[in-house]
């Protein structure tokens, strides 16, 4: 430790760069995520509009379709850390919500 009132020039410490060896899974940007919120939402609200009628379709269609697009955001966020496998599962229960 210098004296006080003495300047130390140290070189900065630069982090470690990523290798191949990492085990920590890479970081999705946020955008994807609302894509893919975007898609699910309008391709369900669609869903419910020709399932249900025009009036309860277009009425309360958005509920179930909000919630459709909350889940398969929340896998979309959770697949780099399940692997492939994960994205398999993910498209199979979006899938089943949307028959439902």
């Amino acid at each position: 430790m210098p004296p006080s009132g003495e300047i130390t020039s140290e070189p900065p410490v630069e982090p470690e760069p990523a290798t191949a060896e990492s085990t920590e899974p890479p970081v999705k940007h946020p955008t994807g995520a609302y894509v893919v919120y975007a898609v699910v939402f309008v391709v369900s609200y669609i869903y419910c509009i020709a399932r249900y009628g025009f009036l309860l379709g277009l009425g309360l269609g958005w509920l179930p379709s909000g919630l459709v697009a909350s889940l398969a955001t929340a896998l979309w966020f959770l697949s780099p850390f399940l692997g492939v496998a994960a994205a398999v599962v993910e498209l199979v229960v979006i899938a089943a919500l949307l028959v439902l």
